[in-house]
């Protein structure tokens, strides 16, 4: 060790070291526990009568035909149980608090995102016949020209990271 060094200043050093391992740890904790809240309350509101009858309607049209299929979409089109659903779960994009001027969700936050390409994922392994791999074809092409480029980037790194 360097001779300019006492043992009054390292022990200063470890305690701040310390200190700020604990506030990161606090910080991340904090993250964490936030998306784990979410995944507890994630689509709990499908569970209401308001929702559940369509959505089981929607889940045998699923069952049969592949995500973004046209007898897919058209089952999301004719059930009001969708617009529900987005009007009560920020984790869709279109959910109204996002939505900007023209209609694009660029007030989405990161949060909002990262449940949203989670909730992407488990439909597919959920739901799925379609591959994981063309599902987020089919999202982007969806969602191609709705975020920004900020919204892309985060977007991108949840795929790569659940893939």
């Amino acid at each position: 060790m360097n001779n300019d060094v006492d043992n009054a200043d390292i022990l200063r050093v470890l305690n701040v070291l310390n200190k700020h391992r604990l506030m990161l740890q606090l910080n991340l904790k904090k993250v964490r526990d936030t998306l784990e809240d979410r995944a507890v309350v994630h689509d709990l509101s499908k569970y209401s009568e308001e929702e559940l009858l369509g959505f089981a309607k929607i889940n045998s049209v699923a069952r049969k035909y592949p995500y973004g299929s046209k007898e897919y979409k058209e089952s999301m089109k004719h059930s009001t149980c969708v617009a529900t659903h987005y009007s009560k779960n920020s984790h869709h994009p279109e959910y109204a608090d996002h939505l900007d001027s023209e209609g694009n969700p660029t007030k989405m936050g990161w949060l909002d995102i990262i449940e949203m390409v989670c909730d992407w994922k488990a439909a597919n392994q959920t739901y799925g016949t379609t591959p994981w791999e063309d599902s987020v074809a089919i999202n982007r092409n969806r969602f191609q020209k709705k975020f920004t480029k900020e919204q892309w980037w985060l977007i991108e790194q949840v795929i790569d990271f659940v893939s």
